[in-house]
Order: C-alpha cells, then structure tokens, then sequence
C-alpha cells in the first residue's frame, strides 16, 4: 500500500518523460544501482509465493495426521495436477516441445 501510495502521483496525465527521469535518477544509488528498489517492489510477491507454499506444506501436514500419509500425498498430487492444468489452459504461450526451439544453429535468412 505504501508503493501504491508513493508512486500514484506519476500514474497521472499530466506526467512527463521528464518527471519520470527524475524521479528514477533520484532512486538510484551509485552503490546498488536500481537493486533496493527492485528489492521493494519484489518483495510483496516473494513474501506471498513463500506463504503460499507455507500454507500448502502446513495443510498436507495436517492432512496427513487426519487420513494418513498415503491419502495426504494423494491428495497433494491431485491439487498440483489441477493446477498445472489450471496453468496450462490459461497460458498465453504454447507448452508444445519443439525440437527446433534448442538449436542455436540459425539460417542468415531467418535471422532477417
């Protein structure tokens, strides 16, 4: 909420090329680079992935001493099944395996 907060006057219109410079040139740090910054925006969703890895290790824990061992873990594969068909129905991108991605040997025409 507080990167909400702070960066909202620059998603106004009538921001320029030129606020935005400075604003980026007065967070850069001669020692970090752009580093603490990227730090900040990326660890309220680091922080979020690792609780939700957490919360789904702590629920087959608990699972496990509810119906057992077996049930659990089966139960575990199922929900990861699920939701790597979850993620494989709403990609943008193809999941297909092509042979022809890994080659590095590329024709002078195709790279036109």
């Amino acid at each position: 909420m507080i990167l909400v907060h702070r960066y909202d006057r620059l998603e106004s219109d009538d921001v320029c090329a030129h606020d935005v410079h400075e604003h980026l040139t007065a967070l850069h740090s001669s020692k970090y680079d752009f580093q603490l910054v990227a730090l900040s925006y990326a660890l309220p969703s680091g922080l979020q992935l690792w609780s939700l890895i957490f919360l789904a290790l702590n629920t087959m824990v608990m699972l496990s001493r509810i119906v057992g061992t077996f049930y659990a873990v089966g139960c575990g594969l199922s929900a990861a099944l699920a939701l790597v068909w979850f993620l494989r129905i709403t990609s943008r991108t193809s999941w297909n395996l092509n042979t022809q991605t890994f080659k590095s040997d590329k024709a002078e025409n195709d790279m036109v």
